[in-house]
């Protein structure tokens, strides 16, 4: 069960850093 968890917040944190890449270029955009 503590693999599967660790898992899913390893995918988490993947989408969370794809996300925070994409806030990065559009405050680069706009500033």
């Amino acid at each position: 069960m503590a693999g599967s968890s660790s898992h899913a917040v390893a995918a988490v944190v993947s989408e969370v850093r794809i996300i925070n890449k994409k806030l990065d270029l559009i405050l680069e955009y706009i500033f």
